[in-house]
């Protein structure tokens, strides 16, 4: 219900206007009656009523003074005159004070009900428009992080215009302070053993603890997602010197730092420098032309893109990328990237209609690479080119490209598959080669996956991959495995007493043996021992 005040200098108006009314019926509560002005300004400051019927002549202040006081205090009281002055000017000051409605006396209940339903109709439309305000405003700030994830991500991926970017930065809350700015972009290469061991649903997670460490560590710049998953940090500072140092100690520090806490690695691009906000998508552009030299560079890397200018690196170009796409993948074992890079070739010679004969020399370059790459691997070169006259020759039978398309992509895809079971072999026997150093080195107490790799020749990373992919356990779970084994058997065929069998097994520490033997068998040395000799184990 709306509340509403009666003010009246004429006892007998106000007694009849508050017993013809029927208030709750017309939605209102009535809070009170007074006979002028200044006990209307108390009861209004009391009551806060949202309906004022006043009359303008009154002792000590009339209605005109009483609803100026009013929107002075701030009140949102509608304000009804009720005269029997039909002066010109009384009128035009109640306009200018925005009264609600102007009644000259005499006024019949049915017509002040009706006024005072009209009035609650209005309030009724406003409070409903106050309330789609208030939900569209909640609805706003529930979607704002959203809105303003959207407005970065077409920041670096279109060009807006420069009027509308400070306004937009101002709105989002994003400061990009400095002179210069720049694109990191932080992709992640794979979650390594992480799904192989965890259910699927974790990759989210794990893509949110990336970001979280990358909004850490570029906590003074801006770190959103774009629509590939990918990360995005922008970075600002005063000048170019103080920038570059700023991305790369940043970019580094990501790298190393997913390595450290999440155990899988990233990539970062870091993009071309830039002076005005709406120029980031040129920075983001060159961000992602750095991410792809990975497949040159390799995996948890840090690549500015500058650095890969400057020394002449190859560029998505034609002939000579061709060759080094195709050969890389058969080195890497890139069977669908191999595919992608011949179908590139092959439509490029279509579309620029190249003729026949300089479309059977370029092929005939890319032959001979490809002959090169897999003699450096080891592959047996016959294998691959069924013809017995060579493959130059059998490239040469081919009269179309489509023909020669098919003939490049089956001949790497034996390649690819060549050379992966080469490299598993390999693999394979390297892994057995560190299972031999554990059998070997078990009771060495400092025995650690450094040594290990250096006796591999393996880097730290590659090796904890490969072995858990062939054993399907980690260094230190086969070793302590190993180390288990060992203290079983000597319990059950020596009379060493505990901590000898803990130093034969390469613990110096008896009661940190103990931990680790029950934790793997079930049983203390003490108990596993007593319950193999009664045949209980």
């Amino acid at each position: 219900m709306y509340k509403i005040l009666l003010v009246d200098d004429e006892a007998v108006v106000r007694e009849a206007v508050k017993e013809r009314i029927d208030w709750t019926a017309c939605g209102y509560e009535f809070v009170g009656d007074c006979e002028n002005g200044l006990e209307a300004v108390e009861l209004a400051e009391r009551h806060r009523p949202d309906v004022v019927l006043t009359d303008i002549c009154m002792p000590f202040m009339d209605g005109l003074e009483l609803t100026r006081h009013l929107a002075k205090s701030g009140s949102a009281a509608r304000v009804v005159i009720l005269t029997g002055h039909e002066h010109f000017d009384y009128a035009q000051q109640a306009v200018k004070l925005k009264v609600n409605d102007y009644i000259l006396k005499p006024i019949t209940a049915a017509e002040l009900t009706e006024v005072l339903g009209r009035i609650r109709a209005e309030m009724d439309a406003e409070a409903g428009r106050h309330e789609d305000l208030l939900r569209l405003r909640q609805q706003l700030n529930e979607s704002f992080p959203l809105l303003k994830e959207r407005f970065l991500e077409r920041l670096v991926t279109s060009k807006l215009r420069a009027s509308d970017v400070p306004g937009k930065l101002d709105y989002f809350q994003i400061r990009l302070t400095g002179a210069v700015h720049t694109a990191l972009v932080v992709d992640i290469d794979d979650f390594g053993r992480h799904l192989a061991e965890r259910p699927e649903a974790d990759e989210e997670l794990l893509r949110f603890a990336a970001f979280n460490i990358v909004q850490e560590i570029a906590a003074a710049g801006v770190v959103f997602r774009d629509r590939e998953e990918r990360i995005i940090a922008l970075l600002s500072a005063g000048d170019a010197a103080e920038l570059d140092e700023c991305a790369q100690s940043a970019a580094e520090e990501i790298r190393q730092s997913v390595g450290k806490y999440l155990k899988f690695t990233v990539t970062v691009g870091i993009g071309r420098m830039c002076t005005a906000p709406q120029d980031l998508h040129l920075s983001y552009r060159s961000g992602l032309d750095a991410l792809g030299y990975r497949l040159l560079v390799g995996k948890n890397s840090v690549i500015r893109i500058g650095d890969m200018e400057a020394r002449g690196a190859p560029r998505p170009a034609r002939q000579n990328e061709w060759i080094s796409s195709i050969a890389t993948c058969i080195r890497t074992g890139s069977h669908e990237q191999m595919e992608r890079s011949i179908e590139d070739m092959i439509g490029c010679l279509k579309n620029d209609f190249t003729p026949i004969d300089k479309c059977r020399t370029l092929l005939q370059v890319v032959t001979l690479s490809i002959v090169q790459v897999i003699q450096e691997l080891g592959v047996d070169e016959a294998g691959i080119f069924a013809d017995p006259s060579g493959p130059l020759a059998a490239l040469g039978e081919l009269k179309t490209l489509d023909d020669m398309e098919r003939w490049l992509k089956r001949v790497c895809g034996q390649a690819v598959q060549a050379a992966a079971e080469l490299r598993n072999d390999y693999n394979r026997l390297q892994v057995e080669k560190a299972l031999q150093y554990i059998r070997e080195h078990y009771r060495e107490e400092h025995i650690s996956l450094q040594t290990v790799c250096q006796h591999t020749h393996m880097s730290v990373s590659y090796f904890s991959s490969l072995f858990k992919h062939y054993t399907g356990k980690t260094f230190v779970e086969a070793l302590t495995g190993e180390r288990i084994e060992k203290a079983k058997e000597l319990l059950n065929l020596s009379p060493l007493k505990t901590y000898q069998i803990a130093a034969e097994a390469g613990y110096r520490d008896p009661h940190y043996f103990s931990a680790i033997f029950k934790k793997w068998t079930g049983l203390t040395p003490t108990e596993y021992r007593r319950q193999t000799a009664n045949g209980r184990v």
